[in-house]
């Protein structure tokens, strides 16, 4: 015999039972969703106001990668004012009393759009003493502060460079237009974000190549940073005597990255050499070999071919050169 089946409650087979599962999946996507950018807004480096850091006669607040005042405990106790405002007050009122800054007056760092990220003075950020080591080295990263700082290859890069004790690296990012018009006008040099030295005072400065595009920035970091465009110029114009920026030479300048390791030959008239592969390792080799090159007292080209000869992948263009008929394929000149 056949048993009636209990009746169901009417909320089961209302036709809005249907939409709980997606009403579910929104709501887990839109939560996933939030937190990411959260994260992201966690991670984006906005400065803030955690103690001071004596540079000379300057004082600069310190930045942090933070975000809004809500997000953050430091600032719990604090007003509804972003970390954004709390650090540029402070910047600013030290403008007040030291009257310029990096050479540039209180007026004109008003006029800049979030100028502490050109103080390099973030948490974790390296502030070695310029005399204390043998080889100075920048990194360049040829887009924005913003964009740079969150790309972890470069941190990755930065940090592997300053373990080493006699190694000392400083970064540099491309300026706003409002800054570099400020460097314009002023006639200053771009600058590394920790020291506030001129690249020009660098033993080599590493650009990193993401995408070919890139390029055109790497060209005009060349430009405000006052460093002859190709290897060639710089060549012409190296003083006689060993290589030492310090009385006259300009920058080693590299590339790395995706584009160079693909096809360094579209940049190879602006870069003196290329680092072909792991930077992680690659790096602190080529620091180390320009100490042993500045013990020797090598000159600028015979540098350069101590760079290639002894660390691996280094491309030196100056030491290549294409031949008729082999549809652009390079050949040493000098082995």
């Amino acid at each position: 015999q056949g048993s009636t089946p209990a009746s169901r409650p009417s909320w089961m087979t209302s036709p809005a039972l249907g939409l709980l599962p997606v009403a579910l999946c929104a709501g887990a996507l839109l939560a996933l969703t939030r937190r990411s950018w959260t994260t992201r807004r966690w991670h984006t480096p906005l400065p803030i106001l955690r103690d001071d850091r004596e540079y000379g006669s300057q004082t600069v607040a310190l930045a942090a990668v933070v975000s809004e005042k809500d997000q953050d405990p430091l600032l719990e106790d604090a007003s509804a004012k972003t970390r954004q405002q709390i650090v540029e007050e402070a910047f600013l009122k030290d403008l007040e009393t030291q009257g310029e800054m990096l050479g540039l007056s209180r007026d004109m760092w008003t006029k800049m759009q979030s100028p502490a990220r050109y103080l390099g003075n973030e948490l974790g950020a390296f502030h070695k003493q310029w005399e204390s080591v043998d080889v100075r080295m920048a990194l360049a990263y040829p887009e924005i502060y913003e964009v740079g700082i969150s790309n972890v290859g470069h941190i990755a890069l930065y940090t592997a460079i300053n373990r080493e004790e006699d190694l000392l690296c400083d970064r540099c990012y491309l300026p706003l237009p409002d800054m570099a018009a400020v460097l314009e006008e002023q006639e200053k040099p771009l600058f590394a974000v920790e020291s506030q030295r001129p690249l020009g005072d660098f033993d080599t400065i590493g650009i990193s190549l993401a995408y070919e595009l890139g390029g055109c920035n790497c060209i005009h970091m060349m430009h405000l940073g006052r460093i002859p465009k190709t290897w060639k110029e710089r060549l012409e114009q190296e003083p006689d005597g060993p290589f030492d920026p310090s009385k006259g030479s300009h920058p080693l300048m590299f590339a790395g990255g995706p584009t160079a390791t693909g096809n360094p030959e579209p940049f190879a008239d602006f870069f003196d050499f290329f680092a072909i592969g792991d930077g992680e390792d690659c790096l602190p080799e080529i620091g180390q070999c320009l100490k042993r090159c500045r013990e020797e007292r090598l000159n600028r080209v015979d540098t350069l071919f101590k760079l290639c000869t002894e660390v691996t992948g280094i491309y030196v263009p100056m030491f290549y050169d294409q031949a008729p008929g082999w549809g652009g394929a390079v050949f040493p000149i000098r082995e």
